[in-house]
C-alpha cells in the first residue's frame, strides 16, 4: 500500500437539471398563468352553458414539459496526496472544486469513481456547513467533533482555545440560527482549525470575516502547516497558493488539467483566464453602458494604456505612460475615486495605487470636489524604470465612498519590453516584475 494520506480513483459526479420545454420568458409564463387564472370561472360556466358538462378542458396553471439533462461537475479526477502535503486547489468559478471537497469531506456521494482517506477528517466548506441551527455554538463544537470520530475527552481539551478563538464567548448559549454570518464565520473556522484532524480541507476560508479576522486566520494556518496535518486549500487568491502549498491542481471543467508545482500550475490557469475571458491588449471598451461594469452610481467605460498620447500595445520599461480610466457618473453629487492593482503574468498582486487624496476634479480655475452626473476619465501615471519587462494586467475600480461602485478585474493586460537605458546597469536576466530605480546614497564612514 503506498504511503498516502488521500488517494482518488476515477471520481465522476453527475447532476440532472431539470429544464421547462419551449423558450417562452419566465415573464410571458407569469402572465399567461394569471390570465388563466382570473378567466377560468368564466371559462368554467361558459362551458356549462355550451352544454360541455365541464369546464373548458384547458387547465388553470398548465403542466409544463420538464426534461432533465445531465450535467458533469466531475469527470474522471484521479490524483493522491501525501501524508504531511498541503495542496493548492485552483480553477474557474464552475470548475469544480467545491464538489470534489464535498465528496471528499463524504457530504455527497461520487457517481463514479472511488476515494481512499486516511484519517480524521475536518472541513469547513461553506459558512455554517454541518452546523445545526437549533443547536447553540457550545453544543455545536460537540456535534462538530463527533461527525469527525472525536471522544468527548478530546473535545473538552481543544474547547477553551476554540472559543478563545471565535471571540463570540458572549453568544455560546445562542442558537446559532441567530448568529450572523461573521459570527457563523468565526465559529466554524475555529473548530475546522483547532480540532484534532488528520487531514484538513479549506474552501475559500481566507476570503471571509473582517481583516482583523482574517489575519488572525492567516496565522492560524501557519502553525496548523507546521504541525504536519494533510491540507487541500481552495482558493482564487494565487497568493495564497503561492504562501501555504507546497503543490496545486488545476481543475477545469470538472477535469484535471494540471498536477505538478506551484509556479507551473499558476501559469497554466492564468493562461486559462486569458483564453477564456479574451482579455484584450492596450485598450477595453464597453460600447453599451448597461453592459458596462458598474451600479447604479457609476460605470467604467474603457480603461487604456497611453504613451505620448496614443494607445499602445507594448511600452518599454524606460519609458512612461499612464493606465487611463473612463468612467460615465449617473447621479449627481458623489464623492468618487479611482484604484487600480497592478498583477504579473502569473495572476500575483504586486501593488495596488488610487488617487483617494487628490480626486478632485480640474475645472477651470477652481477644483470639484463631488462628481456630477457625465463622463470622466482617471489617469494614473506610470514612471520610467519601475517596470521589469514581461507581460501585465489590470484590475480598474471606481470607488464611491470607500466602498467599490465599478470593478473591471483583469481586464486589460499589456506588455512591457526591455528597455535600451536598462542595459547600462545589468545585461543579464531581471527575474522580478519590478525593477525601479531608487535614490541610493554612499558614504565613507572611516
Amino acid at each position: 500500500m503506498g504511503n498516502f494520506a488521500i488517494k482518488l480513483n476515477g471520481i465522476g459526479k453527475k447532476y440532472l437539471i431539470q429544464t421547462s420545454a419551449g423558450a417562452a420568458s419566465p415573464k410571458s409564463l407569469l402572465r399567461e398563468d394569471v390570465e388563466r387564472a382570473l378567466t377560468a370561472p368564466w371559462r368554467w360556466l361558459g362551458g356549462l352553458r355550451d352544454g360541455a358538462g365541464q369546464a373548458n378542458r384547458d387547465p388553470v396553471f398548465p403542466t409544463q414539459q420538464i426534461r432533465a439533462e445531465e450535467f458533469w461537475a466531475l469527470t474522471n479526477v484521479s490524483f493522491e496526496v501525501g501524508h504531511g502535503e498541503v495542496v493548492g486547489l485552483i480553477g474557474s468559478n464552475g470548475a469544480g472544486k467545491s464538489t470534489l471537497l464535498k465528496i471528499l469531506s463524504r457530504v455527497v456521494l461520487p457517481t463514479t469513481g472511488s476515494a481512499v482517506i486516511r484519517g480524521r477528517v475536518g472541513s469547513l466548506l461553506e459558512v455554517g456547513a454541518g452546523f445545526h441551527p437549533e443547536l447553540s455554538g457550545h453544543e455545536n463544537i460537540f456535534l462538530n467533533g463527533a461527525l469527525i470520530g472525536m471522544k468527548q475527552q478530546e473535545i473538552r481539551r481543544k474547547y477553551d482555545e476554540i472559543v478563545e478563538f471565535s471571540g463570540i464567548k458572549k453568544f455560546l448559549y445562542m442558537p446559532v440560527k441567530h448568529y450572523s454570518s461573521g459570527m457563523y464565520v468565526r465559529l466554524a473556522f475555529s473548530i475546522a482549525v483547532n480540532l484534532d484532524t488528520d487531514i484538513l480541507f479549506l474552501d475559500e476560508v481566507l476570503s471571509v470575516g473582517d481583516a482583523e479576522f482574517q489575519e488572525r486566520s492567516l496565522r492560524k494556518i501557519r502553525d496548523v502547516l507546521k504541525s504536519g496535518r494533510t491540507v487541500i486549500l481552495v482558493s482564487h487568491s494565487t497568493s495564497a497558493i503561492r504562501s501555504f502549498c507546497n503543490r496545486a491542481i488545476l481543475l477545469e471543467h470538472g477535469r484535471v488539467v494540471h498536477d505538478g508545482e506551484v509556479e507551473g500550475t499558476i501559469k497554466d490557469y492564468t493562461d486559462t483566464i486569458t483564453t477564456t475571458q479574451e482579455r484584450p491588449l492596450g485598450e477595453k471598451v464597453w460600447s453599451d453602458i448597461s453592459e458596462a461594469p458598474g451600479g447604479m452610481v457609476a460605470r467604467i467605460k474603457a480603461v487604456r494604456i497611453v504613451k505620448k498620447g496614443a494607445i499602445c500595445l507594448q511600452v518599454s520599461s524606460d519609458e512612461e505612460f499612464s493606465i487611463d480610466i473612463e468612467y460615465q457618473v449617473l447621479v449627481d453629487n458623489v464623492k468618487l475615486n479611482a484604484s487600480i492593482t497592478l498583477y504579473d503574468n502569473t495572476g500575483y498582486p504586486l501593488l495596488t495605487v488610487n488617487n483617494y487624496r487628490s480626486a478632485c476634479i480640474d475645472i477651470g480655475d477652481y477644483k470639484q470636489e463631488y462628481h456630477k452626473k457625465g463622463r470622466y476619465e482617471s489617469k494614473c501615471q506610470i514612471p520610467g524604470f519601475f517596470l521589469n519587462s514581461g507581460e501585465f494586467s489590470i484590475y480598474a475600480n471606481i470607488i464611491h465612498d470607500t466602498v467599490p461602485e465599478a470593478q473591471a478585474d483583469h481586464c486589460l493586460r499589456f506588455t512591457v519590453i526591455d528597455g535600451p537605458a536598462m542595459h547600462d546597469e545589468y545585461r543579464g536576466y531581471w527575474p522580478y516584475p519590478l525593477r525601479p530605480r531608487l535614490n541610493w546614497g554612499n558614504y565613507r564612514l572611516e
